[in-house]
């Protein structure tokens, strides 16, 4: 972020695509189950996984029904003998939110020991195909945008430009000039969900944008300006979607909804307290910890801070970074911090001594950074 404001939108609140209430649901694969041993009966089972919605039902041999309330084992109540044919289904898929579910190895003929290797699989609606769940993508019924981050890179930024580093070698590449048919503006931050989706504002206006082109597209006006912005992990604030906090100046932490087109919601949700400030950015990785670089009065370098990632409040500091007092980019992986100074410099941090270690030198007048909420994957 820079020395003005920045935040970045999540959208937890689009809409959902539909889903087929039955049929098979997905791959299956023919067998005999088991091979020799007892002639039956025999039970008919296997596991669910990724269950968030409600109503899942499963059939066997096109009854049977087997209503599923969450993950884990399930098995039908009629056993089958051996050589007898087996063949799962799905008879309802999951609603609130609306997923849809899979069946893989669900066909097959009963041998001589239980089936126990059928696996459900469920995951949220995706209508247009792009990895991203309608729940979270701006734009549900389009493909094509606003496409994903690629593996193993943050995204630093300038005002006016977006950029990767690698996390393997720190080697840092332009992805182009922010841009686009309603884009206006410097921008001031960003942020990267679970799905790679990257947000951006321009002080009091939210983006979102592709991360291979740099083009945005406008989302919403913000009622104010902010000079940090983070996602926090699925399980913090949303049972299942990350969620978009900016961070003023005070250090006060508000939490950001899209709730209809053009429009979103500011809350406020804590701040950091302890007479901290907030100097620029912050970063919460789902399994690595939240983190910030703040203002702390008396201490001229600028301080990086273990945060709850619930509300803002501080936790623990790290400690002084000496020589930084603008690192309005923060962003970090497993078991490292990366600071990106106004000045030029990309510095890593270490978490147990808040010693900087340059790991690169540039002539870009660091803005903002963005990371994703979880490493695998992204």
């Amino acid at each position: 972020m820079g020395s003005g404001s920045g935040a970045t939108g999540g959208s937890s609140a689009s809409g959902t695509g539909g889903a087929s209430s039955s049929g098979t649901g997905g791959a299956s694969s023919s067998g005999t189950a088991g091979g020799g041993g007892s002639p039956g009966p025999h039970s008919i089972g296997g596991d669910v996984t990724g269950v968030i919605g409600s109503g899942l039902a499963l059939q066997n041999n096109g009854g049977d029904d087997l209503p599923v309330a969450a993950d884990g084992p399930f098995t039908f109540a009629t056993e089958l003998s051996g050589g007898a044919a087996y063949e799962v289904t799905v008879l309802d898929h999951p609603s609130s939110p609306e997923q849809t579910c899979t069946v893989q190895d669900g066909q097959g003929t009963v041998g001589g020991s239980d089936v126990t290797h059928i696996v459900v699989t469920c995951a949220l609606v995706d209508s247009d195909g792009d990895d991203i769940p309608d729940l979270a993508d701006p734009f549900p019924n389009d493909g094509n945008i606003p496409q994903t981050t690629l593996p193993n890179k943050v995204y630093p930024h300038t005002s006016s430009t977006l950029f990767t580093m690698e996390v393997n070698g720190y080697a840092i590449n332009q992805v182009g000039a922010f841009w686009g048919s309603g884009y206006s503006g410097s921008m001031t931050d960003a942020a990267i969900d679970q799905f790679g989706v990257l947000y951006g504002v321009t002080f009091n206006d939210l983006y979102v944008c592709n991360a291979l082109t740099a083009e945005c597209w406008h989302l919403a006006a913000l009622p104010q300006s902010f000079n940090g912005l983070t996602m926090v992990p699925p399980g913090t604030l949303h049972p299942f979607l990350d969620t978009l906090v900016a961070i003023a100046n005070s250090g006060v932490w508000y939490r950001i909804d899209l709730v209809g087109p053009g429009q979103a919601t500011v809350t406020s949700i804590g701040q950091y307290g302890s007479g901290y400030t907030s100097s620029g950015d912050a970063f919460s990785i789902d399994g690595v910890g939240t983190y910030a670089a703040v203002n702390k009065p008396g201490e001229a370098s600028d301080v990086i801070i273990s945060v709850n990632p619930q509300n803002g409040a501080y936790i623990s500091e790290v400690g002084p970074v000496p020589g930084y007092t603008s690192l309005y980019g923060l962003a970090g992986w497993a078991g490292e911090v990366y600071g990106f100074d106004a000045g030029g410099h990309v510095i890593r941090i270490d978490l147990n001594t808040s010693t900087p270690t340059v790991i690169a030198q540039t002539t870009n007048s660091w803005w903002g950074a963005a990371v994703s909420t979880r490493l695998t994957g992204n």
